[in-house]
C-alpha cells in the first residue's frame, strides 16, 4: 500500500494495488475517509502533486513484453482525467521503477529497466528527452520549483547521484554523478533517498549498502549544494541491525530534516 500527502497537508490518499484509492481528510485528529475510488490493477511508486495523483501500471504479466499505462487522477474528485501509453524514444516497452511528479504539474519524470529516464510532458504525454540511467534507479525527486530533479542510480560497480535542470522544451544535465567521489567511498548494490530543500538550494542524500545482514549496513547522510554539486558534509551511519536497511528522509517547511531508519533517527537543522 501507499500513502501520499498533499502539499498543503489537508488531505492524503491511500492506494492499494488491484483494490482501490481512497481520499482521506487529515485536518482533524482522527483521519476521515471521504472517497473510496475501486482499481483493477497494480499501482507503483505512485506520486502527486497540488492539482493531481499519478500512477503507473502494467498491461502484461510478462516482464520482457510488459507496457505501461500512465493514470493521472484529480485530487477534487479522484477521478481519472488522462490516461496514456508509455514508450521511450526507442519505441520500446516500458518497464517502470520509479516516478516523480513536478509541482507545477508540467513535467513527468519515469526510469526505466531499458537504464533510461524518460521525461514526459504531462499536457500531451510527448517524451521531452530520454537521458541514460543506471541499472536500477531507485529514486527521482522535483524540487519545490520543478527546476531540478535527482535521481539516485545503482551499478554493480557503486551507486551514485544524478542533477537535471528542468526547462519548458529540454532537459539538461547538472551533475552526472555526484557519488563518485573517493571520500565518500564506492557502495554496491546501493539504494538512496533524496529530499531538496524548500528553495531547492540543497540536495539531501541518504545512500545505503545493501551488501551486509541487516547488522552491519553502512551509509552516510550526505548535503550537496544543489547547482554547483559541492559536498557540504556528509555524516556517517550504521544499522543496529533491528531495522531494514531502506532509509527515509523528510524535510520540514523550515528546512529541519528527519531522518528514519538503519536502526537511527536523526534530527538535523540544515544550515
Amino acid at each position: 500500500m501507499y500513502v501520499l500527502i498533499h502539499p498543503d497537508n489537508d488531505f492524503a490518499v491511500t492506494l492499494k494495488s488491484n483494490s482501490y484509492i481512497k481520499k482521506w481528510d487529515i485536518r482533524s485528529d482522527i483521519p476521515i475517509e471521504i472517497q473510496c475510488v475501486p482499481i483493477a490493477y497494480p499501482v507503483y511508486n505512485p506520486d502527486c502533486n497540488c492539482d493531481s495523483i499519478v500512477t503507473v501500471h502494467m498491461r502484461s504479466k510478462i516482464a520482457q513484453r510488459d507496457n505501461c499505462l500512465l493514470n493521472i487522477y484529480s485530487w477534487d474528485d479522484l477521478k481519472l482525467i488522462a490516461q496514456n501509453e508509455i514508450t521511450d524514444l526507442k519505441n520500446e516497452l516500458f518497464w517502470f521503477q520509479s516516478l516523480s511528479i513536478s509541482q507545477d504539474g508540467k513535467t513527468i519524470a519515469l526510469a526505466s529497466f531499458n537504464e533510461c529516464l524518460a521525461f514526459i510532458n504531462q499536457s500531451d504525454f510527448k517524451c521531452k528527452k530520454v537521458i541514460d540511467g543506471g541499472e536500477w534507479t531507485s529514486g527521482l525527486v522535483f524540487d519545490n520549483n520543478s527546476k531540478y530533479i535527482a535521481a539516485a542510480h545503482t551499478f554493480q560497480g557503486g551507486g551514485y547521484i544524478s542533477i537535471y535542470e528542468n526547462f519548458d522544451e529540454d532537459i539538461q544535465v547538472l551533475h552526472e554523478s555526484l557519488f563518485r567521489n573517493p571520500e565518500l567511498g564506492d557502495f554496491s548494490d546501493s539504494v538512496a533517498k533524496m529530499a531538496f530543500t524548500s528553495n531547492g538550494k540543497y540536495l539531501v542524500v541518504c545512500e545505503v549498502s545493501v551488501n551486509g545482514t541487516g547488522y552491519d549496513d553502512k551509509g552516510k547522510l550526505i548535503l550537496y549544494e544543489t547547482f554547483t554539486g559541492k559536498l557540504v558534509w556528509a555524516v556517517d551511519l550504521k544499522s543496529d541491525g533491528e531495522e531494514n536497511v531502506y532509509p527515509d528522509i523528510l524535510i520540514g517547511s523550515n528546512d529541519n530534516l528527519i531522518l528514519c531508519g538503519m536502526g537511527v533517527e536523526k534530527y538535523i537543522v540544515i544550515n
